[in-house]
Formats: C-alpha cells, sequence, structure tokens
C-alpha cells in the first residue's frame, strides 16, 4: 500500500495493526507521529508484524513502539525529527530491524541527532548488513545532543563537525543516577576543536562512560571534554579504534587525561609538543597499537606514558621523547621505533646519565627497517626485559634487542647501557658509537654483550666503546 501519500497525524489519530496480522507498507509518509499532539503507528500485539519499504517517519515529540516487529526491509526509508523528538522501542519483545538496508535519520535544524533509543527490554536489531546512519541537512542553530545507549549501538555522524560553530555538544544521560554507557562512532569523519577560546565544550554527563571510534580529532584540546560529576560516578571518556589525535602546538596533558583501548595515532602536524604528566596517558588496547608521528613528548614522570597490556604496542615515528630524571619505564606490551627517534633529557642541561629509560616488559623492544634510535648522552638506558615466557627458540629470547635488518640503527652518545641481568644481544643493523658509550653486562656465558655477524659496530672518529662484563663478537665472513 502507498505510492508516495502522505499520512498526516499532527492533529491526532492512529493507524493499528491487529493481533497476528502483517503489512507490508511501499511508499507512505508519515507525518506527525509523536506525543506533541501528533498520532501513532499501533502495533496491538507481539504477533503484529510491519514491514515498510521507502516509507518516511516524521516525528512530532516521542514515539514509542510498544509491541510487535517493525522492520525496515527494502529500498529509501527515513525518520525526520527535531533536536528533543525520540524514537522509542520499549517492552520486552518489541523490535525495531533494519534488514539489509540503512536506515537513516534527518535532524531538523541541527547536526544529526539519532532518534533512537529503548526501554524496558526493548530491541533495535541490525541484520544483513542494515545500518543506522544520519543524513544532515545544514540550517539552523547547531546543535549536537547525543542519547543512545550502547545497547542500542553507536550513535553515528556522517558529517564533519566543527566545535566552533555549535552551540552546544552533549551526552545525555537521562537519569545522572544510573550509568550509562554510550559509543560515539564518527564514521571516518573529522571532529575539529578549532582555535581560541570561544569555541565550544563537550559536554559528558554525569555517570557516563562515552567510547568514541573511527574519527579524527583536529587541533585536539584535552581541556575542552567536561567531565561531569565527580568520584566514582564522574564521566569518562574511552578512545576506541582508529581514532586520530592531532595536536595543533604545545598541548598539556593532565594526570587522566586520556585513556585507551583502541588502535590510536597522535600526530603532530607540525611537530607539536605534548606535555605529559603522571599517567597523563593509560593504554589499555590488547593487541592494538598506539603511534605517536611527527612529536616532540615530553614527560615529567616514569609512567606519563602507561600500557597495561602484554600485547599492546607503543610506536614512536620521527618524534623527540624527552625525559626528566624520573625518567621513563616501559613495563608492559611491545616497543618499536619506527624512522627516526630520539630520547633525550628534558633540556642540554640535564647531568650525563641521569636521565633512565627502563624496559622491562614480556615484549619486544624493536628498531624497525630504516629506522634510527639515538640515545642522547643524559640517558642511562636499562634493558632488563621480563623474561618469564621465553621459550626455547634463542633468537626469539627477550635478551635479543630486535634490529630488524641491516638497515636498523642503534645511534650513542655517550650513552650508558645496563644489561643484567639477561644480558644483551643485537642480531642485526648497525651500532654507532659517539664520543663515550658504556655497556654494563653480565660476566656469565650466555647473559653477555652479544654482537651477531650481521652487526655493523662503527665507533666513530673520538669515539670510545666500554663494556663492564663480557662480550661476545661474532666477526662477519
Amino acid at each position: 500500500m502507498g505510492t508516495g501519500v502522505i499520512l498526516d497525524f499532527t492533529g491526532g489519530g492512529s493507524y493499528t495493526i491487529g493481533t497476528g496480522t502483517t503489512v507490508y507498507v511501499n511508499g507512505l509518509h508519515f507525518k506527525g507521529l509523536g506525543s506533541n499532539g501528533g498520532g501513532r503507528i499501533i502495533l496491538s500485539t507481539a504477533t503484529s508484524n510491519a514491514y515498510f519499504t521507502n516509507c518516511i517517519f516524521e516525528l512530532n515529540g516521542t514515539f514509542t513502539q510498544t509491541a510487535g516487529l517493525w522492520c525496515i526491509e527494502g529500498g529509501y526509508c527515513k525518520v525526520i525529527s527535531g533536536s528533543a523528538d525520540k524514537f522509542v522501542v520499549s517492552g520486552a519483545g518489541t523490535t525495531l530491524n533494519i534488514n539489509g538496508q540503512v536506515l537513516q535519520y534527518e535532524c531538523r535544524n541541527s547536526f544529526p541527532l539519532s532518534p533512537f533509543s529503548v526501554t524496558s527490554s526493548g530491541t533495535i536489531t541490525l541484520t544483513n548488513g542494515g545500518t543506522i546512519g544520519a543524513n544532515y541537512i545544514p540550517g539552523g542553530p547547531m546543535t549536537l545532543n547525543v542519547y543512545n545507549p550502547s545497547s542500542v549501538g553507536p550513535n553515528y555522524t556522517d558529517v564533519n563537525i566543527y566545535c566552533g560553530y555549535l552551540t552546544n555538544i552533549t551526552f545525555y544521560n537521562e537519569n545522572i543516577a544510573t550509568p550509562k554507557s554510550m559509543i560515539f562512532d564518527g564514521n571516518n569523519t573529522w571532529f575539529d576543536f578549532g582555535i581560541g577560546t570561544t569555541n565550544q565544550p563537550v559536554n559528558v554527563m554525569q555517570n557516563v562512560t562515552l567510547t568514541v571510534q573511527n574519527v579524527t580529532f583536529r587541533n585536539f584540546d584535552p581541556n575542552r571534554f567536561v567531565l561531569q560529576g565527580s568520584g566514582s560516578s564522574q564521566a569518562k571518556i574511552i578512545f576506541g579504534d582508529n581514532v586520530i589525535i592531532e595536536i595543533p602546538d604545545d598541548t598539556t596533558f593532565a594526570t587522566g587525561s586520556l585513556t585507551l583501548t583502541g588502535t590510536t595515532i597522535f600526530y603532530g602536524p607540525s611537530n607539536s609538543t605534548m606535555y605529559l604528566a603522571s599517567q597523563a596517558i593509560t593504554f589499555t588496547g590488547a593487541s592494538r597499537t598506539l603511534n605517536f608521528h611527527g612529536l616532540r613528548i615530553k614527560c615529567s614522570a616514569f609512567d606519563s606514558l602507561k600500557s597495561l597490556s602484554d600485547t599492546s604496542t607503543i610506536q614512536f615515528q620521527d618524534s623527540e621523547v624527552y625525559l626528566t630524571n624520573t625518567g621513563l619505564t616501559i613495563d608492559k606490551g611491545y616497543l618499536q621505533v619506527l624512522s627516526n627517534v630520539k630520547i633525550g633529557g628534558v633540556s642540554e642541561t640535564v647531568v650525563d646519565g641521569t636521565v633512565p629509560l627502563t624496559f622491562s616488559s614480556k615484549g619486544l623492544f624493536t628498531i624497525k627497517p630504516n629506522s634510527t634510535l639515538e640515545l642522547g648522552s643524559d640517558v642511562i638506558f636499562n634493558y632488563a626485559p621480563d623474561t618469564s615466557k621465553d621459550g626455547g627458540v634463542v633468537a626469539t629470547q627477550k635478551r635479543h634487542f630486535v634490529m630488524t635488518d641491516y638497515s636498523s640503527v642503534l645511534s650513542l652518545h655517550r650513552t650508558t647501557i645496563n644489561t643484567s641481568p639477561t644480558g644483551l644481544a643485537l642480531d642485526h643493523g648497525k651500532v654507532y658509537v659517539n664520543d663515550v658509550a658504556t655497556i654494563n653486562t653480565s660476566y656469565n656465558a650466555g647473559y653477555e654483550f652479544d654482537l651477531g655477524n650481521a652487526v655493523n659496530l662503527s665507533i666513530l672518529g673520538g669515539g670510545m666503546l666500554n663494556v663492564n662484563g663480557l662480550l661476545k663478537y661474532v666477526a662477519s665472513t
């Protein structure tokens, strides 16, 4: 039934589908559905079914489905709403199913706000690749209010968001006494914080745990997140998979600023500086990667960058890492160097040999192909990996500091390396000694400083290599 006909319920009325009845609807525009004096489409009981193709549902207030199956199964279907309108699926056995189609939602005079929510065990199901997505019509006040709990699925946006144009951005909790989990999925768009003090904050209401994913944050400013509440009920933000965070300039991250669970890239388009307090960034992403690219990273504490998973990977790429006398400790996961990376003290006035870089993880420390790690003159590199999970294959044991191939370079500038009790083995690559470098290693065979036959050790003019302990050197043939 229906061929582009508009059914206007603005003044009230209803369209009822009885018990045991299945109706197929094609090409109707239902206008004025909802609680603001509008009408309803009523599915009488759990055995009432409605299948919609090429239909438009225009809301006027809160429209609630309380029984039966409402299925989007064909063609182009869309929900049109205002910023406060909602499409609620309520009650056990009540289902909104999007089957192999895209159910679009379009917000009048606002950025796309998903109107969908569930209560009292209602369900929204996506089958055969069905999705819910935004269709933004520009105009009017720029307001983004987000309601959907993660049990409904992600709150998607298909448009780029610029905070400077918005009057309000809020992730809502209708009952602030009750914890609520939400997902904001950028669908590979960007979210620009803008530059300047007049741009708007991002409000996350009390007891909300918000996960963001698939988005690029431009001109990122951690201070623009307003996490309402306090103590155990304070709002939280978790950065999930496929997040790129662009650092525009010198940016300070206080303790507890960011919790990262997914693959994340911090990128400095202009070689920006990140200032990290103690536990400023916590990375919990099992089998995920955290990449710092094109940045100066200044750590004020040994735990400024904290990994909590044995299978996570932290990468430094074309970056400089500056440490204080408390140094930096990586005790979980993998650490990788890509392109050119320098690690040293926060300034040239730091006394030589006073900045500890400690690697004590079960994972591997790797310099990738065509990459150089330069350790500054003030660095004490404590290489003490956790060998408790080592197997019987010698080449994969943690005493092997991984230089991937001949193009991997370790450059020492008046650096001290402490290797006990594991010793240190290098199998490939190039080692450059600038000035005086000291290796403190074991006097026990099998735990010495071990240079394989694919390692090229070069002591540059005026340089000296001191080895305190056993040195095992296999000459190349």
